[in-house]
């Protein structure tokens, strides 16, 4: 495989599982980036605006505006930082927690459509690549 053709791949994949997503959440109220926020504030209870901001890849105005939706929706909240009375800690309500557990459900779903006809082997060498790759870029960011 050449370099190309991976980096075509790895960037095709992404477009794909993102074209998907939109596909099964077209009928939801909720934005795609509003789904990606509340997925990354399930997975990282209490992460800061500007750190939800670093992982949508988004200005800090932009992960702003996608917390003030959620937030008017009752979706979320922010909760001042004991430590740091700058910054606000980013929690799910109760219905934010529900629509958290319903997006994993879909990702339940997609991992075992993506994942269809691959064995726990395959995978677990997949996984394992991707994670030294992973450690390769994070040495190299820090060098």
């Amino acid at each position: 495989m050449t370099i190309n053709n991976f980096n075509y791949m790895l960037v095709n994949l992404t477009r794909q599982l993102r074209a998907l997503v939109k596909s099964q959440t077209k009928d939801s109220p909720l934005t795609f980036e509003q789904i990606r926020a509340i997925s990354h504030i399930a997975r990282f209870e209490g992460i800061s605006q500007v750190e939800l901001a670093n992982l949508l890849e988004a200005k800090a105005m932009a992960a702003s505006t996608i917390v003030n939706a959620l937030e008017k929706t009752s979706l979320v909240i922010r909760k001042r930082d004991k430590s740091d009375g700058r910054t606000y800690r980013l929690h799910l309500t109760a219905a934010g927690k529900k629509v958290a557990d319903e997006l994993q459900g879909l990702s339940k779903q997609i991992f075992k459509l993506m994942t269809k006809n691959i064995s726990e082997a395959e995978l677990h060498v997949f996984y394992s690549t991707l994670e030294k790759m992973q450690e390769n870029i994070i040495h190299a960011l820090k060098s």
